[in-house]
């Protein structure tokens, strides 16, 4: 006797099945839950939709955001260009300031210088020029003597000038054979007195020749010369 909860009797005896084909298995109601089916049983997939997932859409055209620090490096290519024309004008201007100020003091100083040394006696002077980039001033004194005779002795004359302006190392005789040298074109010698004066060198070539004026007339000139020491 069969249990009442077994269900029908098997159609087929242990061991025996039909021969051909098996229908496929049928899971039995309420296996799965709801809405999902049998394994196999999912429709193919279809194509997926397009953009991006989420329901966005595809994006829209934008540009690039700008790369940062690219606007700070330009800033400080800039500031330092400033800096070096800054540097380059602002310094090159206070050096050529101060050069041209250093370089007008200079040229006041020998100008003070010329005006200190005074002019010896019987002698005029003409207007002192200042030459080169140096600075040095440039001055004639003259001494004319009217048919070669001198109105006064220039060799007392000139060392007494020179004495007064601090050359204390040519003695009257000194100076005297000095011109002597320069007055005998045969010697060949020049006649040059040197000196400093307040850190400034002075010097006086002293020279005999014709008048520029009259040719019968001889003068006597001191081309001077106020320098910088090469000390």
């Amino acid at each position: 006797m069969s249990h009442p909860s077994s269900g029908p009797p098997n159609p087929f005896p242990h061991g025996q099945f039909p021969s051909g084909s098996y229908p496929p298995a049928q899971p039995s109601p309420g296996r799965y839950p709801s809405g999902y089916g049998a394994p196999g049983g999912h429709p193919p997939a279809g194509p997926h939709p397009s953009g991006p997932p989420g329901g966005f859409g595809p994006p829209g055209p934008h540009s690039a955001p700008p790369k940062k620090g690219k606007g700070r490096a330009w800033v400080v290519v800039l500031s330092v260009f400033g800096l070096l024309a800054l540097l380059c004008c602002g310094g090159g201007g206070g050096y050529y300031g101060w050069f041209y100020w250093n370089q007008q003091q200079e040229r006041d100083h020998r100008m003070q210088i010329f005006d200190d040394l005074g002019v010896p006696e019987g002698f005029t002077v003409d207007e002192p020029v200042i030459r080169g980039a140096a600075g040095s001033l440039s001055v004639t004194y003259y001494l004319l003597c009217e048919k070669g005779v001198c109105p006064v002795k220039p060799g007392e004359k000139i060392h007494k000038w020179l004495t007064d302006n601090g050359m204390t190392n040519m003695t009257l005789q000194d100076v005297q054979e000095c011109l002597a040298d320069a007055a005998d074109l045969d010697r060949n010698k020049l006649c040059v007195f040197e000196w400093q004066v307040e850190g400034e060198v002075v010097s006086a070539h002293a020279l005999w020749g014709n008048a520029p004026d009259n040719y019968d007339d001889r003068r006597w000139e001191l081309q001077t010369e106020i320098r910088e020491s090469a000390d």
